[in-house]
């Protein structure tokens, strides 16, 4: 039986990112969090709805009698981002995963999102025209900063993460030029290709 004291052991050393000033997150220490919880637990996922414009998927979260804990559920479209436009469903999934670990409370002191969903969030955002009412956003982190605190919450160097680019760039993942010269999509392409690589 899962207990809130194990859980909140669990999510102690959790590590996370920082995106805008507040702490997410990633999907991988949630999972990894879970199978400190639940060794024996199972997490399952399916595809609701799938069409060329669209991915709903479901994520089921359960212990080792198989009861039922969570369910989450995530939509993807090919054309909300460049990596999705090849990897939709595998991004969705991630998704759903994390919203149904979510509702164990795993990696949701901030926000219920993840840091991948808010990533993908504001890249959707970032293209509507600003009114002159909304306040001024405090100054973005560089993408070298970004880089810093991912690699530091997923205990990553900075020269693996630099052969990953290599690699990255080697399959037309990512546009050959510094890392700080990336646009917003194009680091995120390039952060979900290390961390889809880096998963096991």
């Amino acid at each position: 039986m899962i207990t809130w004291e194990a859980i909140s052991k669990a999510v102690e050393p959790m590590k996370t990112v920082n995106i805008k000033g507040k702490e997410y997150a990633t999907v991988p220490e949630r999972v990894k969090a879970f199978r400190t919880i639940c060794p024996g637990g199972s997490i399952v996922t399916e595809i609701v709805s799938l069409t060329d414009s669209m991915v709903v998927m479901k994520s089921t979260v359960a212990d080792e009698d198989g009861k039922v804990l969570s369910t989450g559920m995530a939509f993807e479209r090919p054309d909300s981002s460049y990596i999705n436009k090849t990897s939709y469903i595998e991004n969705c999934e991630t998704s759903a995963v994390g919203r149904a670990l979510g509702w164990l409370a795993i990696g949701v002191d901030a926000s219920m999102c993840s840091a991948e969903e808010l990533v993908n969030a504001i890249m959707n955002q970032q293209d509507k025209p600003q009114t002159k009412t909304q306040p001024q956003e405090p100054p973005q982190k560089t993408n070298a900063q970004i880089v810093v605190e991912w690699c530091n919450a997923h205990r990553m160097s900075k020269e693996a993460f630099g052969n990953w680019r290599n690699v990255a760039l080697a399959n037309d993942i990512i546009p050959d030029k510094r890392v700080n010269e990336l646009t917003p999509e194009e680091l995120q392409n390039l952060i979900h290709f290390v961390e889809a690589n880096n998963a096991g």
